[in-house]
């Protein structure tokens, strides 16, 4: 996960750059990696990636558990129709 957010932060950069072409900040994925490590270095490709592994770590085993009662509620309920 946190090879791949670096790429994340760029996409994501990208996505809400304006839609108007003569507002726009990037020229491209290139371009915006270029500004994003001149402007804020290392720390521009991985801000709030710590929060982000928190979240992570907490809820997705929640996520497991919840969908492993759905699967058990489903196969309960075949079993009586």
């Amino acid at each position: 996960m946190s090879s791949i957010y670096p790429v994340d932060v760029i996409k994501s950069k990208i996505q809400t750059d304006s839609l108007d072409p003569a507002k726009r900040q990037y020229k491209g994925m290139i371009d915006c990696v270029r500004k994003t490590w001149s402007r804020e270095g290392w720390r521009g490709f991985t801000g709030g990636l710590g929060p982000t592994l928190i979240r992570y770590v907490l809820f997705t085993p929640l996520e497991c558990w919840k969908n492993g009662l759905m699967v058990d509620h489903h196969s309960l309920m075949e079993l009586h129709s």
